[in-house]
Formats: structure tokens, sequence, C-alpha cells
């Protein structure tokens, strides 16, 4: 587990949007070993874009990103519970397919 968490940590990548000096999105995630299957998981970690126009562009750069990768067998992407059909309509378009059953407890 130890040497999971290291090598995740030493993989991790981030892309920041900035217009005239101003961050105005940015995107980053982690590549590491699957717990699940022996290629590597690519898990989006952060996505902050509050200006419009700016937030496919970093989607599309990590989505990109993996890709690239021939090592990562899938990419995992958790929607929190207001990120609306927009950002649905844009992963679909990106690739993303596959819904994730998952369960949340929130603890608000």
């Amino acid at each position: 587990m130890r040497a999971q968490v290291e090598e995740s940590v030493a993989q991790n990548a981030a892309i920041v949007s900035e217009i005239d000096g101003e961050v105005v999105g940015v995107v980053g995630w982690s590549v590491h070993e699957s717990f699940w299957f022996a290629e590597k998981q690519a898990s989006l970690l952060m996505f902050y874009c509050p200006r419009g126009g700016e937030g496919y562009k970093l989607l599309k750069a990590f989505a990109d990103a993996v890709r690239a990768n021939k090592s990562i067998a899938m990419a995992y992407v958790s929607l929190e519970r207001d990120m609306g059909e927009k950002y649905m309509r844009a992963f679909k378009r990106l690739g993303f397919t596959r819904p994730n059953p998952g369960l949340v407890m929130e603890n608000l």
C-alpha cells in the first residue's frame, strides 16, 4: 500500500488555465496502480472552473492525457451532487461512457 501511495504522489498532474494572469480554472488527477486490475487507473482529484468556456478545455486536456498514457486502463471521475447535466454531457462527449453506481454517505 505504501508503495502505491508513493507512486501515486509522484504521478499527480494538474493543468491550470490562466487568462491575463488570472487563474480561471484547474484540473488535477493522479495515476496509480489499481486494487482491482493489473493496469493503472487515473482518478480525477480536482476540477475548478468558475469561468464559462474554460471547463471543457480543461476536461479535454485531462481526457487527452489519459489517452496518451497507454499504461492507464481506465479513468475514474466522481461527480459531485451539484455538477448538473452540463458536466455529464461533457464527460460523455469526451468518452466517459459507464456511469458508476456508487453510494455516498454525506455527513452534512
